[in-house]
């Protein structure tokens, strides 16, 4: 037998303890392990990056068109809520003033039976009689609303960010609705529409629910006009 011979022992491997294994006499090489490794050749022209950077450049310009889109929009929303809330402010100031640029505008235009009431209620200092201070509490709580969308109509102006006029424009209109009803006598007597023009306080409540129902209006359209604009976002692999 060869030196370069081995000679081969067949047996049984033990599988619950080690088994010795002879050391070889010479050195051994063991294969290497490669993991394959596909690679794809490909060529960057020239145009296709020009094309990638048009198209950001694109992108980058559009975003800025929509963003003056949403800033004009905001703008003409605010100017719209804006000259409503300036009218009604105007019929409470010539209310008190008691003088109006057109002429005989007090018959029609006024609700000066509810300044009356205000004014009452300081001087008298009634501020806990019901009957006396419901509806004067009533008309200030909503002109404090329409003085808050006031100024949120000139922010809007000023920084063409969009503002909800919305939750002012519905406290209005609850407590401009509920004071000349209550005024009226509407949930205890009057029913016909010519009973309600006669009485004295008749054109001040109609002129309170004409101003209501428009504050809520321009809030609607102003939020029609400027809606809220989502931010969606993309993840590109």
């Amino acid at each position: 037998m060869d030196k370069n011979e081995q000679e081969i022992f067949f047996g049984p491997l033990p599988v619950s303890k080690p088994c010795p294994i002879l050391k070889p006499s010479e050195k051994i090489q063991l294969q290497p392990t490669v993991s394959p490794v596909a690679i794809t050749p490909f060529i960057a022209l020239e145009d296709d990056a020009a094309k990638t950077a048009s198209e950001t450049a694109a992108e980058e310009k559009q975003k800025v068109v929509d963003k003056s889109k949403h800033r004009a929009s905001a703008r003409v929303a605010g100017a719209i809520m804006l000259i409503f809330t300036l009218l009604s402010a105007l019929v409470f100031i010539f209310s008190a003033v008691k003088t109006y640029p057109i002429a005989k505008a007090e018959g029609v235009l006024s609700i000066g039976v509810f300044y009356d009431m205000i004014e009452f209620m300081f001087t008298a200092k009634q501020f806990t009689q019901f009957d006396l201070v419901f509806a004067p509490y009533l008309v200030l709580i909503g002109y404090v609303a329409i003085g808050v969308n006031l100024i949120l109509a000139v922010l809007s102006l000023a920084i063409g960010k969009r503002m909800n006029f919305s939750i002012c424009a519905i406290i209005t209109f609850l407590t401009f609705v509920i004071a000349a009803c209550y005024e009226m006598k509407l949930f205890s007597g009057i029913k016909a529409l010519g009973n309600l023009l006669s009485r004295p306080e008749g054109w001040d409540c109609i002129m309170l629910l004409i101003m209501a129902a428009v504050n809520l209006i321009a809030a609607w359209i102003s939020a029609f006009i400027c809606p809220k604009h989502r931010v969606v976002e993309t993840v590109e692999f």
